[in-house]
């Protein structure tokens, strides 16, 4: 009997067309995947459904994406949070802190390869250790 969980993904973003893209994206890679517009939905779905991935945009309507990263990471939770970006760049200071402490794995800039999108989630599924 497989009672494995099956891998689910989140994507937090406000761009309807991108968060589109994405879902595809990752649903042909076999995950199940919900999608938020807004960080307090993204918190309420975290706190529900604790999801394998998270890729949460910086810039959200309601909220700043760091500060859900940060409400997520409060929830105990052992989500693989990826940041996506046409705001902050990876060296920023900010991104740097929120990878040192563990807070997200990996940052990616927009407009989105979904190469590296796929490869992240294959990693997050244990196919392949994470990035540092």
């Amino acid at each position: 009997m497989n009672t494995r969980q099956p891998l689910t993904a989140l994507i937090v973003d406000d761009e309807t067309d991108l968060a589109w893209a994405l879902q595809q994206n990752l649903r042909l890679d076999g995950w199940q995947v919900a999608v938020t517009h807004t960080g307090a939905a993204a918190i309420a779905y975290v706190t529900s459904h604790p999801p394998r991935i998270a890729f949460v945009d910086a810039k959200l309507p309601d909220m700043d994406g760091l500060d859900v990263i940060r409400r997520i990471g409060e929830l105990g939770t052992e989500v693989t949070v990826v940041l996506i970006s046409g705001y902050y760049y990876a060296e920023d200071p900010e991104v740097r802190e929120m990878r040192s402490k563990g807070l997200i794995v990996h940052f990616i800039a927009k407009p989105l390869d979904l190469h590296e999108v796929s490869a992240l989630a294959s990693q997050a599924a244990g196919e392949e250790g994470l990035p540092g």
